[in-house]
């Protein structure tokens, strides 16, 4: 090959290079923007749960200074309907990405047969919410995808725990799977076609574990997926 080709070989390699980078850059960028407008959506809904029940505690505040108590045990039990159908929804956790992505887990869960549980050890506030709101967003999205995936129902199950520490914060999601992820999808790549906003979106998560210089690590335990993520404090 003379000089003058093999120079056109290294820029044409050059340029396509570059733009499988841009490609990756838009993509990732685009997903970005989805999860964030879906992060958004989950915090006004978050809020809109807490402005309704202060507001009907309100309501039965002023009946029960008038003394109108019929009125009172009938608000009471329509409150009691009210709580009962978002029974599951978590307490504040002192993250407000934790809280949306939590209410939103639950949310989904409940309407797909899939017992939710969350164990919240220490408040995760030196994490930013938003960072922390789409990596849960990301983690609960595959676990409820997997769930769906079991035959019986009585077996799906979704779990996480986070668990604070001095320097670090731990999450640990656990779900249920029908079969082998490794032996299956070892790259843990997305079988929807449209890959853009489904699947395990695993370019966000490593991108945010590395923004805090954390480790990723998976494994599976019988018929359950577990995922453990560590995020160092940055301050």
């Amino acid at each position: 090959m003379s000089p003058g080709g093999f120079l056109i070989n290294v820029i044409s390699a050059v340029i396509v290079i570059e733009y499988l980078k841009l490609s990756y850059k838009k993509d990732l960028e685009a997903r970005q923007q989805k999860n964030t407008e879906d992060f958004y959506r989950m915090v006004r809904e978050m809020n809109r749960v807490r402005h309704d029940m202060s507001g009907k505690l309100d309501v039965l505040y002023c009946l029960l200074e008038e003394e109108n108590y019929e009125k009172a045990r009938a608000y009471m039990e329509d409150m009691h309907r009210t709580v009962f159908r978002y029974s599951e929804l978590p307490g504040d956790t002192g993250n407000a990405g934790v809280n949306a992505a939590l209410i939103r887990a639950a949310r989904e869960c409940k309407e797909k047969g899939i017992r939710f549980h969350s164990s919240i050890l220490g408040s995760p506030k030196n994490i930013d919410s938003m960072d922390i709101g789409v990596l849960l967003y990301n983690l609960f999205r595959n676990g409820i995808e997997a769930c769906m995936e079991v035959q019986s129902e009585k077996k799906r199950r979704l779990e996480l725990v986070v668990l604070e520490r001095k320097d670090e914060t731990e999450l640990q999601v656990v779900n249920s799977i029908g079969h082998s992820v490794f032996l299956e999808n070892p790259g843990l790549e997305s079988r929807k076609k449209d890959r853009e906003y489904h699947g395990f979106g695993m370019p966000d998560i490593y991108q945010i574990v590395q923004k805090y210089h954390g480790e990723y690590g998976c494994r599976e335990e019988e018929d359950y997926f577990v995922q453990t993520i560590i995020l160092k404090h940055l301050v």
